[in-house]
């Protein structure tokens, strides 16, 4: 059985962005990935808000009916619980400066659903024990 990745916003930003330094890459990693693909509601709403001030409103656009259109990728949503304990788990690690409430958020998620990889380029998720897809080279 092939296991699914998540794609976190780095990854969504750097494939929607062809000036992205990243973007071929990212795009080819997407490509070759053998399995289905899982988000969660918060990385489309950070990617969308993240495209939206940085590369304009029509490309995130794009970027919701690839979602919308893709047969491949499901998004999901967190329910109240595993917010909750992200919220918790966010400030128990006031330390980490640069890890946010949605990364949190993606790690509960993705250990309630048994997700192991994710397409990011976010050095949080190695940190965290997850696979990192494509190797993350500096964070």
């Amino acid at each position: 059985m092939v296991e699914s990745a998540f794609v976190d916003t780095t990854f969504w930003y750097d494939f929607f962005n062809e000036g992205a330094g990243d973007h071929g890459r990212v795009k080819s990693e997407y490509a070759q990935f053998p399995g289905p693909l899982v988000t969660t509601s918060y990385v489309v709403a950070e990617t969308v808000s993240l495209l939206c001030k940085r590369r304009g409103r029509h490309l995130a656009g794009r970027f919701l009916q690839h979602l919308q259109r893709s047969k491949r990728c499901t998004v999901f949503h967190p329910n109240e619980e595993m917010f909750d304990r992200a919220v918790v788990t966010f400030h128990q690690r006031e330390n980490q400066l640069k890890l946010d409430l949605v990364d949190i958020i993606s790690f509960v998620w993705m250990g309630a659903a048994g997700v192991r990889t994710a397409l990011t380029k976010d050095g949080h998720f190695t940190m965290e024990g997850f696979t990192v897809l494509p190797p993350v080279t500096g964070s």
